[in-house]
């Protein structure tokens, strides 16, 4: 664990955890809101769990401090059958974990705590209230009770009443598309992405699954097109973490494909792939609204519960590829990239729309946001 010391500048507490069950997610949209900050002269801290799969060394790469806390013996989170529930994600009970926290909050006095944990609700953020001036939350599931000042889901419809119940009265919504989190590197590469649109043809193809793509949905993947005689032209890129419990069988999957397959792992380059690659396909996951700013057809495939809801509201906005039941959508990808080669025409149907979905100013409202209310808290 880092020690913390005394500070005396303001500074904001991320509390966020990666593992390979938990995948990547959470942590890279809170290095984003993160770097925006730092931006700002506002110093991060990040308090994490010591999970097997942990970001720990690429939050220190971007310049954050680390608190490590420690796992509950107890709490067994590598199992699988624990993969249907959020709570033992957390590592140990919500009570030991405010309690860890707090060592850290009493130190550094934060002015804002940053919560993005689907394990965590009303009883922690109640514990730590008395330790930081406002609390913020990410989530994107609307299933439990919470204390914040601030609720950000970019994935939910900007009119939903879903969080009103589960928020206090005074709690800003930051609902909808507006509120996106890109990482710059995707806003400096979006024209150059764009540009690739201008004449559709499919040469290169894009599979990301997520960090740590737990149930092997990459090698369900390869598996269909390496029985399909449509990618023999083709370049294919995957992209995986390093802590991929699969890692090895894609390695070895990916030597019997008919084609030119490159395997990116702890990619630092993603919005230069994407800008690279004519087609994607991906979870329903953040990684849709990247293919949609950069003007990428995607093919998504919803692999968990909570992306039903972004699933939904790509429906209704775009003309994307959409899959709710993953298995399907797997077995049609060989069918629509031979679609796809036969006629480039068919991109029209897919490209225009996306792209407007988003402006790439999510992290600037989002600040804004948070600065009237700290205007508030001065007066």
């Amino acid at each position: 664990m880092v020690f913390a010391e005394k500070i005396k500048k303001p500074c904001v507490i991320f509390r966020t955890d990666a593992s390979q069950i938990i995948g990547t997610g959470h942590v890279m949209r809170c290095l984003t809101l993160a770097s925006e900050f730092k931006k700002k002269g506002i110093q991060c801290h990040f308090v994490c769990k010591n999970h097997p799969g942990n970001l720990t060394s690429k939050i220190q790469e971007q310049g954050f401090t680390v608190h490590l806390i420690p796992l509950s013996k107890k709490v067994h989170h590598t199992n699988s059958q624990y993969q249907d529930s959020y709570n033992p994600w957390l590592g140990s009970s919500s009570k030991e974990d405010a309690a860890e926290t707090l060592k850290i909050l009493k130190l550094l006095k934060p002015l804002w705590v940053v919560l993005d944990h689907y394990s965590i609700g009303s009883q922690w953020e109640r514990q730590i209230r008395p330790f930081t001036s406002k609390i913020m939350v990410l989530d994107d599931l609307a299933n439990r009770t919470h204390d914040c000042d601030i609720l950000l889901d970019p994935n939910r419809n900007p009119d939903s009443d879903d969080y009103k119940p589960l928020t206090p009265s005074h709690c800003t919504l930051l609902l909808g598309s507006a509120y996106v989190l890109l990482r710059e590197e995707f806003i400096n590469m979006q024209a150059q992405s764009l540009e690739r649109r201008n004449c559709p043809a499919l040469n290169n193809i894009l599979i990301t699954m997520g960090g740590t793509d737990p149930n092997n949905n990459t090698g369900r993947i390869l598996k269909y097109l390496q029985e399909s005689p449509s990618i023999k032209d083709l370049n294919i890129s995957v992209v995986l973490g390093s802590q991929a419990p699969h890692l090895k069988t894609i390695q070895q999957q990916i030597k019997l494909l008919s084609c030119t397959t490159q395997l990116y792992i702890d990619t630092k380059n993603m919005a230069t792939i994407m800008a690279e690659n004519d087609l994607a396909i991906s979870a329903c996951s953040s990684t849709s609204w990247e293919c949609c700013y950069m003007g990428l057809p995607a093919i998504l495939l919803v692999t968990a519960e909570n992306q039903k809801f972004l699933a939904d509201s790509l429906k209704k906005n775009s003309s994307l590829w959409i899959f709710n039941n993953s298995d399907y959508g797997i077995s049609k990808i060989p069918e629509i990239i031979t679609e796809l080669k036969k006629n480039n025409d068919a991109f029209k149907k897919i490209n225009p729309q996306n792209q407007s979905l988003i402006d790439g100013r999510g992290k600037e409202r989002i600040i804004d946001q948070i600065k009237g209310l700290n205007q508030k808290l001065k007066k």
